[in-house]
C-alpha cells in the first residue's frame, strides 16, 4: 500500500462525538481527510494503519505519513489515550514537537470512520492494539501549562519518593513543605474527565509502558501514581485503575 499523506486543519462546527463501543473517536472537529486517503485494509491478516507526523515549526499544518502495518511485522509504535474533539489537534502538536521519529496508532486517523464494516473489525483488536504498543501516551491536555515551571521540582520528589519507597517500603512520606507547593499540580490532572472514560480500562489497563503527559510535563505511570499518593490522592482518579 502506497504512503498516504494526511493534511490536516482544525474547524470548530464539528459535531459532538464520543469514544463508544463503534469506534466513533472522531476528534470532534474536521481533520480535512477525503475518502481517497483510505486504502482498504487487508482482511486477509490482522493488520491496522500507523501514522508518523512530519517535523514542521511550531506554526506549520499537521501533515502525517500513514501507511498498513501488518501486526506479523511485530511493529513498533506508540498509541494514544485522549478525550476528544480539541484535545487531539492539541496532543499532535506535542507529539510532534516533543516525541519526532515515533510511529502512532490513533483510532480518530488511523481507523476509516466512514467504513462501517473496518471500524467494527479495527474495534473488535483495539485491545490487542493498546497490549502491543511500546507505549501509551496518556494525553490529559494542554491546560496544564501553567505548570511548567514546576516540573523539573516533580521529577525530583518523585525520584525522591521512589528512594524512600525503596527503602521502607510498608510506609508511604508524608507531603514536605516542597511538596505540598506543588499539590496543585497533582490535584487537576487527578480529577481530570479523562479518568472518568470506561475506555480508558482497555487502553492503558494491559499497557505495557505507560506516560501520562500534560501540559508540557511528561512522566512515567510509576512516578505519576507516586506522586498522587505523596499529595494525598492515593484514592482518587487514576489509583482506582
Amino acid at each position: 500500500m502506497k504512503d498516504d499523506i494526511l493534511a490536516m486543519r482544525q474547524t470548530t462546527d464539528g459535531a459532538d462525538q464520543s469514544q463508544d463501543a463503534s469506534a466513533d473517536a472522531a476528534s470532534g472537529h474536521s481533520l480535512g481527510q477525503p475518502l481517497s486517503l483510505y486504502d482498504q485494509l487487508s482482511k486477509d491478516y490482522d493488520c491496522t494503519r500507523l501514522l508518523r507526523i512530519d517535523e514542521a515549526n511550531d506554526g506549520d499544518p499537521i501533515t502525517c505519513t500513514m501507511s498498513e502495518i501488518p501486526f506479523g511485522d511485530k511493529p513498533k509504535f506508540d498509541a494514544l489515550s485522549y478525550i476528544v474533539r480539541q484535545n487531539l489537534w492539541d496532543a499532535l502538536h506535542y507529539l510532534r514537537k516533543h516525541c519526532p521519529d515515533t510511529s502512532y496508532w490513533i483510532d480518530a486517523i488511523c481507523i476509516n470512520q466512514n467504513d462501517i464494516d473496518e471500524r467494527n473489525r479495527q474495534v473488535r483488536i483495539m485491545h490487542h492494539i493498546y497490549f502491543r504498543a511500546q507505549t501509551v501516551v496518556v494525553w490529559l491536555g494542554k491546560t496544564y501549562s501553567q505548570y511548567k515551571a514546576l516540573v523539573p521540582q516533580l521529577r525530583r520528589l518523585c525520584h525522591m519518593n521512589a528512594r524512600i519507597e525503596e527503602t521502607t517500603p510498608e510506609s508511604t512520606p508524608e507531603p514536605t513543605q516542597t511538596g505540598s507547593s506543588v499539590r496543585d499540580l497533582a490535584v487537576e490532572p487527578c480529577n481530570d474527565a479523562y479518568w472518568k472514560r470506561l475506555w480508558i480500562i482497555q487502553e492503558i489497563g494491559l499497557a505495557r509502558e505507560i506516560k501520562v503527559c500534560f501540559g508540557n510535563c511528561a512522566i512515567e505511570w510509576r512516578q505519576f501514581r507516586q506522586f498522587l499518593v505523596t499529595n494525598g490522592l492515593g484514592s482518587e482518579g487514576p489509583m482506582k485503575l
